[in-house]
């Protein structure tokens, strides 16, 4: 995941967590759900210039 978050400023990194909390509704809801798939996924869509 270090590799896909490469090159990202601290707040672009601290967004992406918060997007992976977003990602499903069961995170939002409970964040102690959240899993590395949730993070490696939210990684993803930063590293290709997503949302945020």
């Amino acid at each position: 995941m270090a590799g896909l978050l490469l090159g990202l400023d601290g707040r672009r990194i601290r967004k992406t967590v918060h997007g992976a909390l977003a990602l499903r509704v069961a995170t939002a809801r409970d964040p102690a759900l959240l899993t590395a798939d949730d993070l490696v996924a939210a990684a993803r869509e930063a590293a290709a210039g997503g949302p945020g």
